[in-house]
């Protein structure tokens, strides 16, 4: 049977679809790369995260907050994850991403993403580097998207952050002038309200004792 001329075309054209765009990825697969470059007067900020937000590599160069040359800021992880009712996971709650590293090993995450992570120079942003970045992922209920920026908080300006020792003392510090926002924007995608939901951020940084039964660690979450 010959197929008409039109119907063969549009047949051809269909296997041409890139594979990347039909399936959906597991967010380790996608990584978003931001940096400041270096050598840098205030120290060279250099993350890598995936397309769920986590990262086991996070690094910072030399500052004057900062006496130490080039290392790694993460002696454990930067995760995040989700629960709400009737989640898959329940009566837990499920990782967005879906492997740690450092060691390896699988989260119960049913998140995926079908448009790659980007990251870019914003011409809007005064940082000079890579900036900014997104990523979209989602499971057959909720989808999160993810905005990251280096900001600059001027010359000689600082975030506080606080953390307490084991004996509950409490002591302040001071950010770098350059930090790494991350905003989680959570859209439902159920037919019904979205009912519970509950977001937890893990950090687990590098105190300088990694090997300790302390490692110092703090951060600042906002709600809206």
């Amino acid at each position: 049977m010959n197929l008409p001329r039109k119907v063969v075309w549009t047949l051809y054209v269909l296997l041409l679809i890139p594979q990347s765009i039909i399936y959906a990825t597991s967010p380790s697969e996608g990584t978003v790369h931001l940096y400041t470059p270096f050598p840098h007067p205030d120290g060279i900020l250099d993350a890598t995260l995936d397309a769920a937000g986590y990262s086991d590599a996070i690094n910072w160069g030399r500052s004057g907050y900062h006496p130490h040359n080039f290392h790694e800021l993460l002696s454990g992880e930067w995760a995040a994850a989700i629960y709400y009712n009737g989640i898959a996971t329940e009566p837990n709650a499920m990782w967005l991403t879906n492997r740690f590293v450092a060691p390896t090993w699988t989260t119960n995450s049913k998140f995926q993403f079908e448009t790659w992570p980007e990251d870019w120079n914003d011409p809007n942003n005064p940082v000079i580097g890579i900036d900014t970045g997104r990523s979209v992922i989602e499971n057959n209920e909720v989808e999160v998207t993810i905005d990251y920026e280096i900001a600059d908080l001027g010359e000689g300006n600082f975030s506080p952050l606080v953390y307490h020792e084991p004996n509950s003392v409490v002591y302040g510090v001071k950010s770098e002038r350059y930090v790494l926002l991350q905003t989680y924007t959570i859209k439902n995608k159920k037919a019904g309200n979205l009912t519970g939901l509950e977001f937890y951020q893990m950090l687990h940084g590098h105190g300088a004792d990694d090997y300790g039964p302390v490692v110092h660690c703090s951060l600042e979450v906002f709600f809206s």
